[in-house]
């Protein structure tokens, strides 16, 4: 099956559902719509992932640049 679907990559990488020919006629739509869902979900689990990270960095910048220099050199 992995071989069947190895020229579905390219399609897959532009944002394409590749909906396999001999799919019930029912199929496809659900197909399409498992598609957005997964991708919504990781765009949900990636903002707070990559956002949680960013926000702890700023705050420990402004902590560390309202110190000044003098503070530096204790």
């Amino acid at each position: 099956m992995a071989e069947g679907l190895s020229g579905a990559k390219d399609a897959v990488s532009r944002g394409f559902t590749p909906v396999p020919g001999r799919a019930p006629e029912g199929l496809g739509p659900t197909i399409v719509g498992g598609k957005r869902r997964a991708f919504m979900n990781g765009v949900h689990t990636s903002a707070p992932v990559s956002g949680v990270p960013a926000v702890v960095g700023a705050l420990v910048a402004a902590v560390r640049v309202r110190r000044g220099p003098e503070a530096a050199r204790r």
